[in-house]
């Protein structure tokens, strides 16, 4: 093949020489002799901050409080360079062109000595033509990077301060500067100004070569299946120079299609194929069918048959619409996303870098992380408009796992400029990334930005001002046509998340549109019990912090044992979200008996997130009750990750740790679900939640339940309900088990039982019978039911559990509770995965698994289920993987402090 690429090497940094800040009282003399001193580069792509802590010149920014003694990083410039080596055959080739995927952010870029770009957008990839006779044996690429900070405070004052979220979401200059926003911190991460060169760079030579291959692969509303490419090609067309286009299946061993063309005039070709139905399937979103996908390969050849270059393409073939109709029976309209033709409930995780230091990221990040989404029973990411536009592989990924891409176009949380040159870049922005993503099967709408209409009406700002929003010029003009021109099939677009219609500021609509529900959390504060009255036609954020996992949190302490305690200053600094001493105080005090035992307040903060989350989730997937009646449409927690060890909303830690939370929804999102919701009657109206008991003299607390399943297939399902209730504070129990079979309608959910009475021992006191509910705990189970030859129901194994546990937790004497409770465990050895079958004698709330001791370095395993509640009679099956032999130790609440080997 002649077209060849080639990556610089010998990779080196140093300070550079404008550098703004004397280091003198920052680093020592030898260490200012280090990075005044061209030094070799640990890996390539790179950032300055990676590469200064691996040479030992500064500690880790992730630990104790080192972020603040690293500000003057960001504020110097930088020189990296390189070596680019050519072969003496290479030489001769006509074209030569400089690929930069990624500048970090403001560059200039110099080539034997000649200046030949300024880069000033970290989102925009360049090409820089090269004239092949400057080019000689060894070649040096030499960056200059300034940085962005002094920059944006420089634009800032030539156009104007503006409003850009709270003060915990970085300095409002922020807006002026086309980098990831969250470097100048975010409510989940650190301050840090990235720079460098951190995606990959390529020098390109050839005499012809592909300049782009654009294929389309269409499903028509009967689903037939048509692909259509259209093909360029850069360099002076020769005769006999033909183009052969090949269709393989996925794993490249089956041609489904072929063809063989010569190239016209204009160096361009256009095919257009209808494919078989039976040879080419469908791709489909994760739960909903399997994800099929298709290579396209294109090669250049001439006269005699020699491979010029050559580009393969992975593909998939779906039909994709956002549906916003109206409903049959409520106000407002549905804002749901329909693959080939089915209505899909999108249940899924926000999206934020997942290293704040992107060239730490390597692939296999990548694919645990979404691997573990996915594995949850999650079908849709959005990726988040203060972070980056992710590199393919994020995108491979999701198609593989049947991820569907929400993608916002990177503005959050701010009011954006539209002066010329801003608007130009931009939309050149706009257009490679869309041009770079749109032929994934996974990507389902592009979005406008975060938060941004919402920002006019949460600062009180007059929507009726000429121009309170500068940027809907980008948002209602230039990205849309973009998307439009760009896109075929049309790929849905959004202007803003949350909105309800372009023309609209109204971004609090539960009836239309996507909404973000922070009145649980931020401002009211409103408690979680209430989620099921604050949803939406799709809820696109929504969240409950917690403190991950204790070691992730020694981590950060860096052997701090003196820093071990809930409020201390590295807790604090490892914490940004506004409030949150406040908030945690209440939503803990509410829940929860105070607690000064550190081991024992981290778990139950991650208790009161799942707690929240998996009521969310069940509450909101209820409301999807099939056609015309999708009341919610979708439910995206804030957030699947984290770009730092932080305490944040993130239901995985940045060591990939999931939390409890993470597997609440997982069980919320299974295929078959079934859902209790307990309602307090009480005897006089007051702010406490519906589920909350209040205890006083002859005071009626009798309460009832709603029971209901939700079935995501395309099919109904039979099943019969079986109920459970214990009572925490004696030996009675109850079982019921309704005579009715009953059948779960098809992608929807089921009411089973309504206003059902909580069961509960009689009590008599002075004043007459009472049904004191308070320390009674239900359990619900279905089992699939099916017909043998001669029609008799037959039960299967348990499909779906819930359980109810009398609120607040803190009126139940857990530990007393847990002292009379013994949990065992019988795990079972098959080869590289361990079978664990748990079992107890008492009502276990939150059973989280863990091992018995952890030495840093040590895999870590890997839980099917956890953080689960377990009943007496109901043995449950969680299957792990990287056991081997070491010992299981479980903790569950009450006995928090100590874990009990199992």
């Amino acid at each position: 093949m002649t077209h060849k690429t080639i990556s610089p090497v010998e990779w080196e940094y140093r300070l550079g020489a404008e550098s703004a800040t004397s280091l003198e009282g920052i680093l020592d003399r030898h260490q200012q002799s280090a990075v005044g001193k061209w030094a070799k580069c640990s890996q390539f792509p790179t950032e300055i901050h990676l590469e200064l802590m691996r040479a030992g010149i500064i500690p880790h920014p992730y630990k104790a409080a080192n972020e603040h003694q690293l500000q003057w990083v960001g504020k110097q410039s930088w020189d990296f360079r390189a070596k680019i080596v050519i072969e003496p055959d290479l030489l001769k080739r006509q074209m030569a062109e400089l690929e930069f995927e990624g500048l970090d952010t403001f560059a200039e870029v110099f080539l034997n000595d000649e200046k030949i770009l300024s880069s000033n957008n970290h989102f925009l990839p360049y090409q820089v033509t090269v004239a092949p006779m400057t080019l000689r044996r060894e070649n040096e690429l030499l960056l200059r990077f300034s940085p962005a900070e002094s920059i944006a405070k420089g634009l800032e004052k030539e156009h104007g301060k503006v409003r850009a979220g709270s003060c915990n979401l970085g300095d409002p200059s922020r807006v002026y500067v086309r980098k990831m926003q969250a470097c100048w911190r975010w409510d989940w991460g650190l301050e840090l100004m990235t720079m460098g060169p951190d995606r990959p760079i390529k020098l390109h030579l050839a005499d012809v070569r592909f300049d782009e291959v654009y294929t389309k692969a269409i499903v028509t509303e009967n689903l037939d299946r048509h692909l259509r490419a259209d093909i360029s090609v850069k360099a002076e067309i020769k005769p006999g120079l033909l183009c052969h286009c090949v269709l393989f299946d996925n794993n490249h061993s089956e041609v489904i299609r072929e063809e063989t063309c010569q190239l016209g005039a204009t160096n361009t070709f256009s095919l257009d194929w209808e494919l078989d139905t039976e040879r080419v399937q469908l791709w489909w979103p994760n739960g909903s069918g399997k994800q099929n996908r298709y290579c396209f390969e294109c090669k250049l050849v001439d006269q005699n048959q020699v491979v010029l270059d050559s580009t393969t393409k992975r593909i998939g073939f779906r039909r994709a619409r956002l549906l916003q109709e109206p409903l049959l029976d409520q106000p407002g309209k549905t804002f749901l996303f329909e693959i080939n033709n089915q209505r899909i409930f999108s249940g899924g995780s926000n999206w934020i870098p997942t290293d704040h230091m992107l060239p730490m990221i390597e692939e296999s990040r990548y694919r645990k992380l979404l691997g573990m989404a996915a594995t949850g029973n999650q079908n849709m990411i959005r990726c988040w408009g203060g972070g980056v536009y992710e590199p393919d592989i994020f995108h491979d990924i999701c198609d593989e796992l049947g991820l569907m891409v929400w993608q916002d176009f990177q503005f959050a949380c701010g009011i954006y400029p539209a002066y010329p040159d801003f608007v130009r870049s931009v939309e050149l922005e706009a257009i490679a990334a869309v041009k770079r993503l749109r032929h994934h099967p996974s990507l389902v709408v592009f979005c406008g930005n975060n938060e941004d209409y919402q920002q006019i009406r949460q600062w009180n700002i007059d929507e009726t001002l000429p121009d309170p929003l500068p940027a809907r010029k980008l948002y209602e003009d230039v990205l849309p046509r973009v998307v439009r021109d760009l896109t075929t099939p049309q790929i849905e677009y959004h202007p803003g998340s949350p909105n309800k219609a372009a023309d609209s500021w109204a971004t609090d609509d539960p009836t239309q549109g996507d909404i973000h529900q922070w009145t649980v959390w931020a401002a009211p504060s409103n408690p979680w019990q209430d989620y099921d009255l604050l949803g939406g036609r799709f809820v696109s954020e929504f969240g409950m912090p917690s403190i991950p996992d204790l070691k992730t949190v020694d981590w950060w302490l860096d052997n701090n044992a003196q820093q071990r305690y809930a409020q201390s200053k590295l807790m604090q600094q490892h914490n940004r979200a506004g409030s949150h001493e406040k908030r945690f105080a209440v939503y803990m005090n509410e829940m929860f008996r105070l607690t000064g035992h550190f081991a024992s307040y981290i778990y139950q903060t991650q208790v009161l997130q799942a707690e929240a989350m998996g009521f969310a989730y069940r509450s909101w997937r209820r409301q999807w009750k099939g056609l015309g009646r999708e009341y919610c449409a979708g439910a995206l927690v804030w957030q699947l990750n984290d770009s730092w060890p932080v305490t944040s909303w993130s239901i995985i830690d940045y060591f990939l740790r999931p939390k409890p939370a993470y597997f609440a929804i997982k069980r919320e999102l299974d295929v078959v679900t079934v859902g209790i919701q307990r309602t307090v009657r009480k005897n006089r109206e007051n702010d406490r939640p519906r589920q909350f008991y209040e205890y006083g003299a002859f005071q009626n607390t009798d309460a009832t339940m709603d029971v209901w399943a939700t079935n995501s297939s395309s099919f109904a399902i039979k099943c019969s309900l079986e109920m459970a209730a214990y009572d925490l504070e004696s030996e009675w129990s109850w079982s019921y088990s309704p005579p009715d079979v009953f059948i779960l309608q098809p992608n929807a959910s089921t009411e089973l039982c309504t206003a059902m009475p909580v069961p509960a021992p009689d009590t008599t006191t002075a004043a007459g019978p009472f049904v004191l509910s308070g320390s009674v705990v239900i359990q619900a189970r279905l089992h699939a039911v099916g017909l043998t030859s001669d029609s008799n129901s037959v039960a299967k194994p348990v499909m779906a559990r819930a359980s109810d546990w009398p609120q607040p937790y803190k009126f139940i004497d857990f530990a007393a509770l847990a002292v009379d409770t013994t949990v065992s465990a019988v795990i079972t050895d098959l080869g590289e995965q361990s079978q664990v079958s748990l079992s107890t004698t008492r009502p276990v709330k939150c059973l989280s698994l863990g091992l018995e001791s952890w030495e840093e370095g040590e895999d870590e395993v890997v839980f099917s289920d956890n953080a689960i509640d377990l009943f007496p009679g109901d043995e449950q099956t969680i299957v792990t993987i990287g056991l081997a032999d070491r010992r299981l130790a479980a903790k569950f609440l009450g006995c928090e402090q100590g874990k009990r080997v199992l």
